[in-house]
This record gives C-alpha cells, structure tokens and sequence, in this order.
C-alpha cells in the first residue's frame, strides 16, 4: 500500500470514532468534568452551551486518544461501562501516520467551529491532567508499558509534514466531512447531527445563505488557528526557519486547499528522493518538500 493509501486508512479508522458513540469514558469527561456551568453556563459570546461543548470536546478526546494510540469503545451502545482498552505501540511510521491524520483532521472537521477556540482552553485547565493521566494508565494496562509514548506528537509535525499530509490528505477528508455534515440531522452525533442541529442555530444565526455560512466558517477558522497548533503539540517555526511569510497556523486553517500542494508535484517529488536502494534520502525530501512550499507561498 503507498503512503497515501495508509494515511487514508488511518483516517477512516478516526472517522469511524467519531461516527460511533464515544466511550463513557470521554462522555463523562466532557458532560461532568468540564465545568460548562461558569458564566451561568453560557460560553464567552453569550449562549449556552447546551450539547455543543460537550460534543466538541468529546470529538476533541476521540482524536487526542487516537493520536496517542488508545482506542476506548463501550462494551454495547448506550451502557455505562467501557471495554478494556486496546493499545497501538507507536513505532516512528505509527506515530507519524497517527499524528498528521489527527493534526489534519481536527483543522478539516471541526476548525471551523464557533468557540472551538474556548472549548480547547476548558479541555486543558479542566480536565487536561486527569486525561492525561488516565491516558497513561491505558498505556501501562497492556503486558508492555507504553507510557512514554503518552502526547508523543509534540513537536512531531513541522511544516513539511503538515504540507506532506495535507497534499495527500485534504481533498479525500473535505469530500468526506462534505457527506457526513450533508447527512444532517439524520447524520451522526458529532458530524451530522452538530453541523446541523448545533453549529448552525449557533455560529449562523437567522439567515443562512450559503454566502453566510462560508463567512462563519472562515471567521471560525482564523480564530481557531493558534488553538488547533497548540491542541496538535505543533509549534510555530519548530526548526527556526519557515519558508515564505505565512504562519504555520494559516498553512493548518487553510481548509480550501489554497496552500496545499498538488498531488502530482508531490509524487515527482518523492520520485526525486529516491536513492538507488529504493530507500527515501529523508533530508533531501524534506528541503524539496519546503521548496514545493514556498512556490505555494
């Protein structure tokens, strides 16, 4: 299978939690721990948050548990129990797929989210340290203790993995996120079901042309930038030189492709790299892939 084909089984995996009815787990994490009652229960531009918090944050938990290789599923829907936890060891290539699929998917599926920003913030001051903890425990349950692999995507996606995953990713997601938002109310709880129930009533209020949905969305987006790096464990200029002018986090927040780089290019690219050996010379593909970028900056 090419690399493409893997990054794209890892997100249908992803998907699939997200479609599926979180663990109990994570519900009870983001319906109790997570103190939404401040302010009188209303989020900083003014409404309650109602089911939509708590929905985002349990998609927040899904990808976070997927990055650090913890799948967590209720024994049958509706309990309120969890099967034991199954672990994937983060070998490099595990972590590396794992960890451009979680990055590009929190920005294509949920980036543009009115106060998906503040949700991040409560994640982390409420509950970050018990979640983390909890994620290290699964990461020791197994016969081999895996706790050092525990928020291992930090600092792991540079630019030229960012630009590498969503040239081979960004097209396959945003059709994908297209249907299931599509599927509305009759969609699935944190996809369908949120765009259509819960972001609308909320990020677009009133009218709702096409013309102002896209506007909330790219509203949305650039609020949330600096939010989805940190949420990520991306960090601004990780090796001190980023190429033409634009921040990483307008590079994450671009879900219209504008500074993705063609697939084609991408694959002569990669041809390029090829050592006799059939091995990938890493440091020449990298310089080409920041070169690749900044024709696109």
């Amino acid at each position: 299978a090419t690399l493409k084909d893997d990054l794209w089984e890892k997100f249908q995996e992803l998907g699939q939690r997200l479609i599926e009815q979180e663990s109990w787990e994570i519900n009870r994490f983001c319906a109790d721990a997570v103190k939404w009652t401040d302010r009188g229960g209303k989020s900083k531009a003014g409404w309650t948050w109602g089911e939509y918090g708590p929905t985002l944050c349990g998609a927040l938990l899904e990808i976070k548990y997927f990055m650090n290789g913890v799948e967590l599923r209720r024994k049958y829907e509706g309990w309120t129990e969890d099967k034991a936890a199954e672990i994937t060891e983060l070998t490099p290539d595990e972590a590396y797929r794992r960890c451009i699929v979680g990055t590009v998917a929190l920005a294509e599926l949920y980036g543009d989210h009115c106060q998906l920003m503040e949700v991040i913030e409560k994640v982390k001051t409420d509950i970050g340290g018990t979640v983390d903890a909890k994620l290290k425990n699964h990461l020791n349950s197994g016969t081999k203790k895996l706790e050092e692999q525990l928020n291992k995507c930090e600092g792991k996606i540079d630019l030229p993995a960012l630009m590498f995953g969503k040239a081979l990713l960004h097209g396959k997601i945003k059709q994908w996120t297209k249907e299931e938002r599509e599927k509305g109310n009759g969609g699935a709880w944190k996809l369908g079901q949120q765009w259509e129930g819960k972001w609308k009533p909320r990020c677009v209020r009133g009218k709702r042309t096409p013309v102002q949905i896209e506007e909330a969305r790219k509203r949305s987006l650039q609020n949330n930038k600096e939010s989805l790096m940190k949420f990520s464990g991306m960090k601004e200029d990780v090796n001190g030189e980023r190429p033409g002018s634009v921040p990483i986090a307008d590079i994450l927040a671009d879900t219209d492709g504008k500074f993705t780089i063609e697939e084609e290019k991408l694959g002569s690219v990669l041809q390029s790299s090829l050592q006799g050996n059939g091995k990938i010379d890493v440091s020449s593909l990298t310089k080409k892939i920041k070169d690749a970028t900044e024709e696109k900056l």
